[in-house]
Protein backbone atom coordinates (compact mmCIF):
# COMPACT_ATOMS: atom_id res chain seq x y z
CA UNK A 1 0.00 0.00 0.00
CA UNK A 2 2.85 2.69 0.50
CA UNK A 3 4.47 2.07 -2.74
CA UNK A 4 1.56 2.41 -4.37
CA UNK A 5 0.74 5.96 -2.43
CA UNK A 6 4.40 6.83 -2.82
CA UNK A 7 3.78 6.33 -7.01
CA UNK A 8 0.51 8.19 -6.92
CA UNK A 9 2.10 11.18 -5.01
CA UNK A 10 4.87 11.32 -8.22
CA UNK A 11 2.43 11.17 -10.26
CA UNK A 12 1.00 14.16 -8.59
CA UNK A 13 4.19 15.97 -8.02
CA UNK A 14 5.02 15.67 -11.48
CA UNK A 15 1.88 16.90 -13.21
CA UNK A 16 2.30 19.77 -10.29
CA UNK A 17 5.75 20.23 -11.65
CA UNK A 18 4.46 20.57 -15.44
CA UNK A 19 1.60 22.96 -14.29
CA UNK A 20 4.48 25.59 -12.74
CA UNK A 21 6.60 25.36 -16.04
CA UNK A 22 3.94 25.97 -17.90
CA UNK A 23 2.25 28.77 -15.92
CA UNK A 24 6.15 30.47 -16.15
CA UNK A 25 6.32 29.78 -19.98
CA UNK A 26 2.71 31.09 -20.43
CA UNK A 27 3.43 34.16 -18.43
CA UNK A 28 6.65 35.14 -19.99
CA UNK A 29 5.67 34.58 -23.39
CA UNK A 30 2.31 35.86 -23.41
CA UNK A 31 2.55 38.45 -20.52
CA UNK A 32 -1.01 38.38 -19.62
CA UNK A 33 -2.16 37.84 -16.23
CA UNK A 34 -5.49 36.29 -17.31
CA UNK A 35 -3.84 33.52 -18.50
CA UNK A 36 -1.23 33.09 -15.36
CA UNK A 37 -5.03 33.34 -13.19
CA UNK A 38 -6.41 30.35 -15.36
CA UNK A 39 -4.07 28.41 -14.99
CA UNK A 40 -2.78 29.20 -11.15
CA UNK A 41 -6.70 27.86 -10.74
CA UNK A 42 -6.09 25.00 -12.57
CA UNK A 43 -3.30 23.73 -10.30
CA UNK A 44 -5.15 24.75 -7.44
CA UNK A 45 -7.64 21.88 -8.26
CA UNK A 46 -5.34 19.68 -9.15
CA UNK A 47 -4.18 20.33 -5.43
CA UNK A 48 -7.40 19.48 -3.97
CA UNK A 49 -7.75 16.50 -6.41
CA UNK A 50 -4.65 15.24 -4.49
CA UNK A 51 -6.19 15.75 -1.20
CA UNK A 52 -8.82 13.98 -2.18
CA UNK A 53 -7.57 10.94 -3.23
CA UNK A 54 -5.29 10.79 -0.35
CA UNK A 55 -8.81 10.40 1.23
CA UNK A 56 -10.34 8.28 -0.34
CA UNK A 57 -7.05 5.76 -0.03
CA UNK A 58 -7.14 6.91 3.63
CA UNK A 59 -10.75 5.73 4.08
Amino acid sequence: MHKIEHYSFGIWGALYHILITLNQGVHHKIKQKKHSINLYLVMIHFRNIKLHAIYFKNV
